[in-house]
């Protein structure tokens, strides 16, 4: 997988951090030299950009921005999540569902979140979630252990040094506040919230993973529907705490 950098000191920084993954160039098949990258960062300089305006440090998944940050160490460690999907996600005893995974303010491991059904990507919805008084997890997915029903938060299966990317970090400007984030670590499921969903088969076709191109769908979607008999379901895609 190709991850695309504006800086070598960035580049630099990533391949300590995930240094156990990095192939070295004259291993690179010559097909591959030209590849897009993946996954892409962009980091910020400055608090304001030539056009006046406050810019944001950004991770991108192709052409799209998925997660974008006031924080640079946000987007920096958002990158292994999203590696996480596209690795050994059966070796780490989880199953990847669609949706996002929020909790009250100040929520630790061990303590309750619900799953809301939304798109990967939270920009423009992260306001409303902040006043909401709710944090979040940055993840392509919700890693839903299917042994213990419950919520893995961080990058399964993925072994790094975050060390690296935090001196990194320290380098660029804080451009303003960021939503709170869950710590990594597990978490109990106490409800689901959907639009439609009010009860366990609308929320499983609420929260379904798609069929093609979703890493162990079948998987998921027994997870899943295992789940469901066992929290509150909420209707609406309320986004209580």
């Amino acid at each position: 997988m190709v991850i695309g950098f504006d800086t070598e000191e960035v580049c630099a920084a990533v391949e300590a951090a995930f240094s156990s993954y990095i192939v070295r160039h004259s291993d690179i098949p010559i097909a591959a030299h030209d590849a897009r990258p993946a996954f892409s960062l962009t980091l910020a300089t400055s608090n304001v950009d030539e056009r006046g305006i406050k810019p944001l440090h950004l991770l991108y998944r192709g052409g799209e921005v998925v997660v974008s940050g006031r924080n640079a160490s946000r987007v920096l460690n958002a990158l292994a999540p999203y590696l996480a999907f596209h690795g050994d996600l059966s070796g780490a005893g989880v199953v990847a569902i669609p949706g996002l995974v929020v909790a009250k303010a100040g929520t630790n491991p061990g303590e309750p979140v619900m799953l809301l059904q939304a798109a990967a990507r939270l920009t423009g919805r992260e306001q409303r979630l902040a006043k909401a008084g709710l944090m979040v997890a940055d993840s392509p997915a919700i890693w839903l252990d299917p042994v213990t029903n419950e919520v893995v938060v961080g990058a399964p299966g993925v072994s790094f040094d975050s060390s690296s990317l935090m001196s990194l970090a320290k380098g660029f400007p804080r451009l303003g506040a960021d939503i709170s984030l869950l710590s990594p670590g597990r978490y109990p499921v106490h409800a689901v919230s959907a639009r439609g969903a009010h009860d366990p088969l609308s929320a499983l076709l609420a929260f379904a993973p798609p069929s093609e191109g979703w890493p162990l769908a079948e998987s998921g979607l027994e997870a899943l529907d295992a789940l469901l008999d066992r929290v509150e379901i909420i209707e609406g895609n309320d986004i209580r705490g």
